[in-house]
């Protein structure tokens, strides 16, 4: 459980003025406001100091509450007078109605405090991260978004992008992405990770995987939440190529029909929204596909990221399903590779190996040039077949 905030030095003065039922704040001496913001973490803590009043004027903000309370009440009363409720009816609504705003308060304050404290632990971390001022219309933006956010694993995501935005050489969040998340649930942050992990495994998405962390099936149904958060995106399947990310499946039609949209229906990919999330919550392993150029990676560390995101037992257990939709369909295809330093978005016009064939039965390939590229699980779905 996120602890308070208390002690950030620098929050000297806040003033408040209720005029109307608005609250106006004043604010002078705050952390980050009209200092140059050096690290991420300065950065972070500029943004607390406008969203935030720390436990030291807690009392002030408690009294701020209890006077718009009051009004409330003064109100609730003049209703039911109006009404010409009688008068243990007009009380009882009345502080039915304080009761009712002081809890929503209190709850919408936690929310906040759990996220910024969990932001400025999360910046501690990013001590090489260069800092930028997060602007405030950003700030007040995230403020009506993650006020009723009450689960603890989605205000982790809110705090880790908090951290991002006030990171230097990183992409702003998008409004569209702050809005979306407002609507998460806890089930929707594994179903997003799952997500992930097939599509920087295989580069888009047709199938499910068995959550081991959860031991649940995560597959069409729970895309599909996240397809309507507008987190992912679908599209149907044509043609005969699948693009596996290191490698491909190509059916071989026998008749009229036979191609990848009858076997299986959609590819799933990401949104812009989707994929600007991925990189904040799995950085590690979002570079290794978005960031660089491939002939700039290095095997051992693709694979060692890879491995580490999404366990090689799974990894094989994700492709084993993936076939067995083909085979069931009693298709033929072949299984190819590319070398490892043709770019994704050219690999469909580059140079192929053909490792294995099924046609009722599977026939290996011998082993492929040097220059091509076999991903572990691959190489370790090969290694059984030789070994049968």
């Amino acid at each position: 459980m996120a602890r308070p905030l208390a002690g950030l030095a620098g929050i000297t003065q806040i003033g408040t003025k209720l005029s109307q039922g608005t609250w106006f704040v004043k604010m002078k001496d705050l952390v980050g406001i009209g200092k140059t913001v050096k690290t991420v973490s300065d950065a972070v803590r500029g943004a607390v100091s406008v969203l935030y009043r720390p436990t030291a004027i807690r009392k002030e903000g408690r009294a701020r509450i209890e006077v718009a309370a009051s009004r409330l009440e003064a109100i609730a009363k003049a209703e039911v007078r109006a009404a010409q409720i009688r008068q243990e009816g007009e009380i009882t609504l009345a502080d039915r109605a304080k009761q009712r705003f002081l809890f929503e308060q209190s709850m919408q304050q936690q929310s906040l405090e759990n996220i910024l404290v969990k932001a400025v632990e999360y910046s501690k971390k990013q001590k090489k991260r260069k800092g930028r001022k997060i602007p405030e219309h950003w700030l007040y933006r995230l403020l009506i978004n993650v006020k009723d956010v009450t689960d603890e694993e989605v205000q982790d995501i809110f705090a880790k992008l908090i951290v991002e935005q006030g990171s230097e050489g990183k992409s702003a969040i998008s409004y569209m992405t702050l809005d979306a998340l407002r609507l998460f649930e806890p089930r929707h942050a594994r179903y997003f990770k799952a997500f992930c992990q097939l599509y920087y495994l295989f580069g888009s998405v047709c199938f499910g995987l068995d959550d081991p962390d959860s031991d649940e099936w995560i597959g069409d149904e729970e895309f599909g939440d996240l397809e309507e958060l507008g987190m992912v995106e679908g599209s149907q399947l044509s043609g005969s190529l699948l693009a596996m990310g290191d490698c491909w499946i190509e059916i071989r039609a026998r008749k009229e029909g036979d191609d990848l949209q009858s076997i299986f229906g959609t590819s799933i990919s990401f949104s812009r929204r989707g994929a600007e999330l991925s990189k904040v919550l799995y950085p590690e392993v979002s570079q290794q596909y978005w960031g660089s150029v491939r002939k700039n990676l290095k095997k051992s560390i693709y694979e060692s990221t890879m491995a580490e995101f999404i366990a090689p037992d799974v990894q094989l257990k994700c492709f084993k399903d993936i076939l067995d939709i083909i085979t069931d369909d009693e298709t033929p295809f072949t299984i190819s590779v590319s070398p490892w330093h043709t770019d994704y978005s050219k690999r469909d016009h580059g140079e192929r190996y053909v490792v294995v064939e099924y046609n009722g039965e599977w026939t290996v390939q011998p082993k492929a040039p040097r220059i091509f590229y076999v991903p572990p699980y691959l190489r370790r779905f090969l290694d059984e077949l030789r070994g049968k």
